[in-house]
């Protein structure tokens, strides 16, 4: 196994997808697996009697050697059990590697499968950081090593956004972990071992230390360098470790928008709409109802007030203050949108009618019911919308007591955004009006209509 530091570490960590990093990392099963008949000159074998290995200079390992041959053709997420079908193959496929105590299944998959993709935002992303810190784990930590494993590597990257990958892969155990509460610090490795990291720093400044500073250095230590990057935000930083003294620190914090950050975004309807970001505690003196949240892919989340093209990142904020409320930006905005994963499934039918029904996007809870109410046909998208309709908030969203014109106008206004087309207007009007739709019908076809499916597709990036 090469040492740490040296180029040959650095290769092997490429080609292991960071798989080598993991202290039960196999190197020699690696080879084995990965090289067929050129391990003979490459790995130092044992022999019966466990004497010294006979071979004292191993050559480099050949990175462009062909791989072995795919005998396992579906491979399970984890390494499969003796005495099964897929243990066989996978044995016959690494010529008897895998039986090895130390075998890396996972780095296994991710050298010889071309599709193997171990970063990803839906769902799929191996959990090899079993308990994450709060913030970014530092270089030289063991969680760090694990981090640098589950992404591939993406995570040694200075623009890995490591707050938008717990929220991408964990799900609605994203709040807890990236909580301010969150008291699990990384753990050094060396003498430094149980070095609490935000401890460096003893007396924060108001703002970021200027280079060359005793605090400068200290953020430096404390971040494991990631206070270095020009995309560094030190208010974040204080919020996620400073906790309840995070205001003090840093003094009142209200509105401040940043240039916007570099990075690849999935929804490709936002891509090039995103034009800053609002930090932690961002007060915006309008109500909740007066904006759109985003999903802009890659566990990055979006704001921007109706009737504007302009997008705010909001990935790095903890809380957003609206006249009405405040908004807990994992808890509301990330969980809500982790529960959609389709574009007409059950999932998509029931965020689409509670945003068309209450003009908002829908809580978590909530949207977790009616999506359960619907896929397991208890109820159909009409009886839902007849829940919706009778409800006191849709009474005070559309209206008590009003005529048919003035219901299919708010139609238009609250699900569509826009005043309503003159022919468009009067279908409906005579559609009610006649009795051949209800309030309940009409409200299920505005909601599944094709122009609100577009919306729907512009929010979530699901198409």
């Amino acid at each position: 196994m090469p040492k740490l530091g040296t180029k040959d570490y650095e290769d092997l960590l490429k080609e292991t997808g960071g798989a080598s990093a993991n202290p039960g990392f196999n190197y020699s099963a690696h080879i084995t697996a990965t090289r067929n008949n050129n391990t003979q000159n490459t790995i130092p074998q044992q022999s019966i009697n466990n004497h010294p290995p006979t071979t004292t200079t191993p050559q480099q390992p050949v990175i462009n050697t062909p791989k072995p041959s795919i005998i396992l053709q579906n491979p399970p997420a984890f390494m499969p059990k003796p005495g099964t079908r897929d243990y066989e193959d996978l044995l016959k496929e690494t010529g008897g590697a895998s039986a090895n105590p130390g075998f890396n299944y996972s780095a296994h998959i991710a050298v010889t499968r071309s599709d193997a993709i171990p970063y990803t935002n839906k769902g799929t992303t191996p959990v090899i950081l079993g308990i994450p810190t709060a913030i970014m784990p530092p270089k030289g930590s063991f969680e760090y090593d694990k981090l640098l494993a589950e992404t591939g590597g993406a995570s040694a990257n200075s623009a890995f956004n490591y707050r938008a990958h717990i929220i991408a892969t964990r799900g609605a155990a994203a709040a807890a972990i990236l909580s301010p509460e969150n008291t699990v610090k990384p753990t050094l490795k060396g003498n430094t071992q149980g070095t609490n990291l935000s401890d460096v720093l003893k007396t924060p400044p108001r703002s970021m230390p200027s280079k060359g500073t005793a605090e400068y250095d200290q953020l430096l230590v404390e971040t494991g360098g990631a206070s270095a990057n020009s995309d560094f935000s030190y208010e974040g930083h204080i919020f996620a470790t400073r906790g309840s003294q995070a205001k003090e620190i840093l003094g009142v914090i209200t509105r401040i928008v940043e240039p916007a950050k570099s990075f690849a975004l999935e929804n490709s309807f936002t891509k090039d709409k995103v034009t800053g970001a609002l930090l932690d505690g961002s007060k915006l003196n309008k109500s909740t109802q007066d904006f759109k949240f985003y999903n802009l892919g890659q566990g990055r989340l979006g704001i921007s007030e109706k009737g504007s093209q302009a997008i705010s990142e909001i990935t790095d904020a903890n809380t957003l203050n609206f006249s009405d409320k405040s908004i807990n930006v994992i808890s509301d905005v990330a969980t809500t949108f982790s529960k959609v994963s389709s574009h007409d499934g059950p999932d998509a039918k029931m965020f689409r009618l509670y945003n068309a029904a209450f003009n908002r996007l829908p809580d978590p809870s909530g949207l977790d019911y009616w999506i359960s109410e619907h896929a397991e046909k208890k109820m159909d998208i009409k009886k839902v919308a007849e829940n919706f309709i009778i409800s006191n908030e849709f009474a005070d969203k559309y209206g008590k007591n009003i005529d048919n014109q003035t219901f299919a106008r708010n139609l238009y206004s609250n699900i569509l955004g826009r005043t309503p087309d003159a022919e468009g207007l009067n279908y409906w009007i005579r559609e009610l009006d006649s009795g051949k739709s209800s309030r309940i019908d009409v409200l299920a076809s505005f909601s599944e209509s094709a122009e609100n499916k577009l919306l729907y597709s512009q929010i979530t990036g699901l198409v």
